[in-house]
């Protein structure tokens, strides 16, 4: 049904380019109809690629809300995952920031397609709206390793105090795996003992073994905040049992 609407729609339209601003609200009807079917599950398979055609088309000329949607809707649809992550990109940049938001949170659900959205996971990094920030947060950590060129960033946000922000980008970070660990070095040495300590007790977490890290962590064995001396100890036992229990120092 979304694929004959669509191809009568365009006979209509396209003949008469002139005539095209005054047929914006038959547009705007035909994305609420076809935004209630996909999200309600009622587009036939093989009226889908129309369908996400609509839906790109709704994230150009809609208004807010239902820019919104067309997002939760591009997901339900399903479809080919090389053709919904350009479209979402795209919504990831919106000046509305429910719609990034969204776009941002579904980018991270198509696999290794979700590779092509890196960059803009990492650029939503740095959103203004910090739930923007936190949804591209989640998102690189179910990209995994791949994303381990956010880690410099991610790092940066641990240097937050508020702890819900802590925990996300600490869960992030462990999903990216232990090449985090190198990057660790200059937060051993920030001004504050809560980060200091809060970065110790990631890297015992880790059980990422390396000389270095060792040093340095040696070194935060003789920190001015007991706190910190403390964590460095757990930190290094707990290296050592991921060792088997062989010295690390």
């Amino acid at each position: 049904m979304a694929q004959r609407i669509k191809i009568r729609y365009r006979e209509k339209t396209n003949s008469n380019p002139a005539a095209q601003t005054s047929s914006i609200p038959n547009r705007l009807m035909l994305i609420r109809k076809v935004l209630v079917a996909a999200i309600t599950g009622k587009i036939a398979e093989e009226h889908v690629d129309s369908a996400i055609n609509i839906m790109a088309e709704a994230l150009v000329i809609a208004e807010d809300e239902i820019r919104g949607l067309a997002v939760i809707a591009l997901f339900e649809l399903g479809g080919s995952p090389a053709k919904l992550v350009p479209i979402l990109r795209r919504a990831a940049m919106d000046p509305n920031e429910t719609v990034r938001r969204r776009a941002v949170r579904v980018l991270a659900e198509y696999g290794e397609e979700s590779l092509l959205a890196l960059d803009t996971l990492i650029h939503a990094l740095g959103d203004n709206d910090p739930v923007v920030r936190m949804e591209a947060v989640n998102s690189l950590g179910k990209v995994g390793p791949a994303a381990e060129p956010a880690i410099p960033l991610l790092i940066e946000m641990l240097q937050s105090m508020e702890c819900r922000i802590w925990i996300t980008v600490r869960a992030c970070l462990r999903k990216i795996g232990p090449a985090c660990v190198n990057y660790l070095s200059p937060l051993l040495k920030h001004f504050n003992p809560l980060v200091r300590e809060r970065v110790i007790n990631f890297i015992g977490q880790m059980r990422y073994l390396d000389e270095e890290v060792v040093q340095q962590l040696l070194e935060c064995c003789r920190d001015s905040d007991e706190e910190v001396r403390k964590a460095a100890y757990r930190a290094i036992e707990q290296l050592e049992r991921a060792a088997g229990g062989i010295p690390v120092v």
